[in-house]
């Protein structure tokens, strides 16, 4: 049972486990060094996300509008660049939470995270696999937490790119409604425009499908 919990960790996402461990063998075990060891192994994603995000927005016609009006880059940044990055973080962070979790529970059964009394579930599935099967339910009930819980988990990222790609269709039905609308001799560039923009909006459809796919 031991080797078998720690497989199932390993193959959700190998580094980021093997470098929490190191981490927490390093600062010792304890469930506030694992929760400092999992932020330092999960941070470099959110800050390239961040990033891309941020240089991704700078780049768009209403902050270039905003800097040539003379507004100041603090107000452009919390206004406008910080307000759009806010929601592929939600998004990551759903679906990252699960593999928290699991990661959590992970160290707290090989002993290197919350150490007792303290309630956590990996250390109930530790503590309890001493008396397997005779009180099963030591172990069982943990570990149906673990699940329901990361399930759940998994089931709102879903939620969130199902409503992602919803709204995605109707900037693309809109977009569309205004090509038919526009006359082509009389809005040429405007029509070029929005073919370009809905062509981007479908390969983010794609993206958005691809992720709720896998």
């Amino acid at each position: 049972m031991n080797h078998t919990f720690g497989y199932v960790l390993c193959c959700q996402s190998p580094a980021l486990f093997l470098l929490a461990i190191a981490l927490v063998t390093l600062l010792g075990p304890g469930l506030t060094n694992a929760i400092i060891a999992i932020v330092v192994s999960w941070w470099p994603w959110y800050t390239r996300l961040v990033r891309g995000q941020a240089i991704s927005i700078k780049e768009r016609k209403f902050v270039q509008a905003a800097e040539t009006i003379g507004t100041s880059k603090a107000k452009i940044i919390f206004s406008h660049i910080v307000p759009n990055c806010i929601s592929p973080v939600i998004v990551q962070a759903s679906m990252d939470i699960g593999g928290v979790i699991m990661t959590v529970a992970s160290l707290s059964f090989l002993g290197l995270g919350a150490q007792q009394p303290q309630p956590e579930w990996g250390l109930m599935i530790s503590v309890g696999r001493a008396s397997f099967p005779d009180k099963w339910w030591c172990c069982i009930f943990p570990g149906i937490a673990i699940f329901l819980t990361v399930l759940s988990f998994n089931l709102l990222f879903r939620l969130l790119i199902l409503l992602r790609l919803l709204n995605l269709l109707i900037y693309v039905t809109h977009i569309c409604r205004i090509q038919i609308c526009i006359p082509k001799k009389a809005g040429l560039h405007l029509q070029r425009h929005l073919s370009v923009h809905r062509q981007i909006l479908i390969i983010q459809i794609l993206i958005q499908l691809i992720c709720l796919i896998s």
